[in-house]
């Protein structure tokens, strides 16, 4: 059975977890950011690639780009979000078997 150091030891490596996710999702803004002001118009593009659609393709991509970034981030937070549930699952977990082993103890 797992002492009181091996879960605190357990728990602040899942809160740590959490946290390093939390930080990846945050690394994410300025990429997304810079993206932005990187779309074309036909006026930005010769008329043989405007007339192609190369302004239209390029803004696609571009958008794309920006939806795997976003879903990126949206993992890495459901990730986070999850490892400190799970934290606090285990958390009171332990405080209810520490609370019914005392009550146990008593009894």
């Amino acid at each position: 059975m797992a002492d009181a150091h091996d879960i605190t030891l357990a728990l602040d490596a899942l809160t740590s977890d959490a946290d390093l996710w939390d930080a990846a999702a945050d690394a994410l803004a300025p990429p997304r950011a810079a993206i932005d002001p990187l779309g074309l118009t036909p006026r930005d593009v010769m008329s043989y690639a405007a007339a192609k659609g190369l302004d239209k393709q390029y803004n696609q991509a571009r958008a794309l780009i920006q939806d795997m970034i976003d879903q990126a981030g949206d993992n890495f937070r459901a990730l986070s979000t999850s490892l400190r549930a799970a934290a606090d699952r285990y958390a009171h977990d332990e405080d209810q078997r520490a609370a019914d082993i005392d009550r146990a103890g008593r009894g």
